[in-house]
């Protein structure tokens, strides 16, 4: 299976629903035959751009075979309307359901009314909307503004942010199509046209494609029309461009594998066990644990679903070694150390290095045989052995010369960020166990919080203080957290250290490592809690009771990561010291 193919049957296992949308789907039909008039109610015509489908003018339509009442067949000509079943019916046989939809007419300057907000509500929660480029006959105007509306609304803060892909289905010129929608989401029109390639606009998390019907009509070539009957794959097809790749597709497969699951994860919380979290949430001080609990819990759950994922890591070594595979070839050959450590400091391009990496990822060995037999290092500074390990000084060559020669350090970063931090969702967010924050007056200081999670979220946020004369005074409980000083990574030193990266709101990655000693590293500093936890607030700063420090919220670490760290805090605290022969002392590492 290829890239491609794997990623298009992460996108049909992930795409559950499509509607069409325009606004005289339903409308109602008059024919007269045989000195009768026939009224049609309901039948899905789809008109597009302006076709003559309305309760006053009748489509053209074949009648053949008896009477209209009879058993004659009535057929609407495809040169006038669209024929929305062959539509549905290709989705429907990749597993897609797809619905028609006739909005209402709106006001296009009242984003309140009814009509409008049934609408959005419509294309809010389908996976994928077709739009008719005229709605309302109003030169486009309802489309544009139904665009920029759904992409202003997704852009505010940490809202949720679904996938919004966006199909406009249309016998207008296309190009010109593409002008509007662009300058109506950019503010600018675009600086050329594709040629020979698709019509799509992107802008954060909406997509928008063009297709046309006819070519004369569209002005474009036959590449970008679709047939109704092609429509369901084409869609697909470009779909799975819009986020083709390895790791896209695994995360697809893994949305469509919770959702294909949902009756096993909700056996797992029956109602027969609400008495017991109620009893849960009475015997919790102040309620708080609750949420967190119960998050946990399911989140156990959708873990074992994601780890039961049926693609074996065979799929995905094959899926790697196609990615190498298919990278340019170039001038770079391993024939000898000299040759070799000059290209690497010569300007080679990026098909060099994937062509190294994909010799090397193939051989799955350091030390390939020669045309002897015998096995000959690719670097001179690995060591030739018949059973070779990995050697550090081969991983800071390779680092050096991407970085250099690629520049990508961003995207080894991403990667690594993403097995040590968790990503937050919510736009709470609290001080707690595994919380990395950096000072906001020093800003190469970082700090890992080491409270555990069932203390962080049951603080009282006042005590009772009674004083000499007997009266008694609400004061604001102080609470103390213990952290560990972080060490920045610089220049890709981090030997005997326990190293994470980590990615800031500003979108950074920074490596950092946890070593050292008790005496240099820990630090036990003081919060006052706002409803049972340490809150950061909406500046994304916490500060310390007395003011005088303020900490930014920069990642939550991993549990397993987490772990590691505080298993390595009380090794130190543990920790056995000798008093003994310095002679000795200094000999040995340990």
């Amino acid at each position: 299976m290829t890239i491609s193919d794997f990623s298009r049957d992460a996108v049909c296992r992930y795409l559950r629903s499509v509607v069409l949308i325009d606004d005289a789907i339903f409308d109602t039909l008059k024919i007269t035959y045989d000195d009768e008039t026939l009224r049609l109610d309901g039948v899905p015509t789809l008109a597009l751009n302006g076709g003559n489908a309305s309760s006053d003018v009748a489509p053209d339509l074949e009648v053949s075979g008896g009477n209209a009442c009879g058993g004659g067949t009535l057929r609407l000509n495809d040169d006038k309307l669209l024929d929305a079943r062959a539509i549905t019916d290709g989705f429907a046989r990749i597993g897609v359901i797809c619905g028609v939809y006739q909005p209402n007419f709106y006001s296009a300057d009242d984003f309140q009314n009814e009509n409008f907000q049934t609408l959005l509500n419509v294309c809010k929660h389908a996976d994928v909307f077709v739009l008719d480029w005229n709605l309302f006959k109003d030169n486009a105007s309802a489309v544009s503004q139904l665009l920029c509306y759904l992409e202003n609304e997704d852009a505010k803060g940490r809202t949720p942010q679904p996938v919004r892909f966006c199909v406009i289905y249309t016998k207008a010129n296309v190009p010109t199509v593409y002008t509007q929608v662009y300058k109506a989401l950019n503010g600018n029109d675009p600086e050329d046209h594709p040629t020979n390639e698709l019509y799509a606009i992107r802008k954060n998390n909406l997509t928008v494609v063009i297709y046309g019907q006819e070519v004369a009509s569209c002005h474009i070539d036959e590449s970008q029309v679709v047939s109704p009957e092609g429509l369901a794959n084409r869609i697909v097809q470009d779909y799975t461009k819009t986020y083709e790749g390895i790791l896209p597709a695994l995360a697809l497969r893994g949305i469509a594998s919770i959702r294909e699951n949902t009756k096993r994860i909700l056996d797992r919380f029956p109602a027969g066990m609400d008495p017991a979290l109620v009893l849960h949430s009475g015997l919790t001080i102040g309620g708080q644990a609750i949420a967190e609990d119960v998050t946990n819990l399911i989140g156990d759950e959708v873990s074992s679903v994601l780890s039961d994922l049926q693609v074996s890591s065979k799929e995905i070594y094959d899926l790697c070694v196609e990615y190498v595979n298919g990278c340019t070839d170039s001038d770079f050959r391993q024939t000898d150390d000299t040759e070799i450590n000059k290209a690497i400091a010569s300007g080679v391009g990026e098909g060099a290095i994937r062509d190294f990496i994909c010799r090397v990822f193939k051989q799955r060995t350091l030390f390939p045989k020669d045309s002897d037999g015998a096995y000959k290092a690719v670097f001179s500074k690995c060591k030739e052995t018949p059973n070779p390990r990995f050697n550090p000084n081969l991983l800071k060559l390779l680092r050096s010369y991407v970085e250099r020669k690629i520049k990508l350090p961003v995207k080894f970063g991403a990667l690594s960020a993403m097995f040590c931090q968790r990503t937050s969702y919510s736009a709470k967010r609290m001080l707690k166990f595994g919380t990395v924050v950096r000072d906001a007056a020093e800003r190469d200081a970082y700090y890992l919080c080491l409270m555990p999670s069932c203390d962080s979220i049951r603080l009282l946020d006042y005590e009772v203080v009674k004083h000499s004369d007997g009266t008694e005074e609400n004061c604001q409980k102080v609470h103390y957290f213990p952290f560990w000083k972080l060490d920045e990574v610089k220049d890709g030193g981090m030997s005997k250290a326990h190293g994470l990266v980590v990615k800031g709101d500003d979108g950074a990655y920074c490596p950092l490592c946890a070593r050292g000693k008790i005496r240099e590293n820990f630090r036990l500093l003081k919060f006052y809690s706002c409803h049972a936890i340490v809150e950061f607030g909406a500046d994304n700063c916490v500060r310390t009771t007395d003011n005088e420090r303020t900490f930014e919220w920069v990642a939550e670490l991993k549990s397993a990561h987490i772990q590691r760290m505080a298993e390595f805090v009380s090794r130190e605290f543990s920790r056995v010291g000798l008093t003994e022969s310095e002679w000795l002392r200094l000999q040995v590492d340990r």
